[in-house]
């Protein structure tokens, strides 16, 4: 498989220096930049497939150049780097349609893990970031009786939807064709009232369907 072409965006050279380290040979750096416009403008440049964003940047926010990133280049996926663990703003740059979410204190481990699942077509949040939005999310009760139906393989689907799996790694792991799991994982987002993963999830966390990361 041919490297991923990589963007980096950070208004710290430190930090720029550090994730071209981490990334190492798993993808090709086209571009690095250190403000919002440098983010938009490297995406219409490159066209890369993935771009490494901080949040806190001047010029213009990180939060409005992955907007404007993904509303102009939807082909691009953005994996969020910050030291910006506040539960809203995680959400807010998910709904922006970040693919991921990583804290600058990650390991070149995981790095590398977020990077897989990002290029595979899923969705990354680290852990420890995931355990506090997640949270912020449940409330003090179980599944009501009104609450969305999901069947067994929909629950299945959404669990591994939560553990980062892609459509593709569910298919194997569950011995289905990837159409089935895209069905089953539609049926989810309609019976949730939801339009993508993240949101899928984080539903199903709420309503005790998947478990809390601890």
């Amino acid at each position: 498989m041919d490297p991923m072409r990589i963007v980096i965006v950070d208004d710290h050279a430190v930090a720029r220096t550090g994730l071209r380290l981490m990334v190492g040979e798993a993808a090709q750096i086209v571009g690095e930049g250190e403000t919002g416009r440098d983010a938009v403008r490297l995406c219409e440049e490159t066209e890369p497939d993935l771009v490494l964003l901080d949040l806190q940047m001047p010029e213009m926010g990180g939060l409005e150049a992955l907007a404007l990133i993904r509303s102009r280049h939807p082909a691009t996926r953005v994996l969020v780097l910050t030291v910006d663990e506040d539960p809203e703003t995680v959400r807010s740059a998910v709904r922006a349609g970040a693919s991921g979410y990583v804290s600058k204190s990650a390991g070149s481990r995981e790095i590398a893990e977020a990077l897989r699942v990002v290029r595979d077509g899923g969705t990354y949040m680290s852990p420890d970031i995931a355990g506090g939005v997640m949270r912020g999310f449940v409330g003090g009760g179980r599944e009501t009786a009104n609450g969305p139906r999901l069947t067994p393989r929909e629950r299945e689907t959404l669990a591994l939807l939560a553990q980062g799996f892609s459509a593709r790694s569910i298919a194997i792991r569950l011995s289905i064709t990837e159409r089935t799991v895209n069905t089953h994982i539609t049926h989810c987002y309609r019976k949730l009232g939801v339009n993508n993963r993240v949101d899928a999830v984080l539903a199903g966390m709420r309503l005790r369907l998947v478990d809390v990361p601890a």
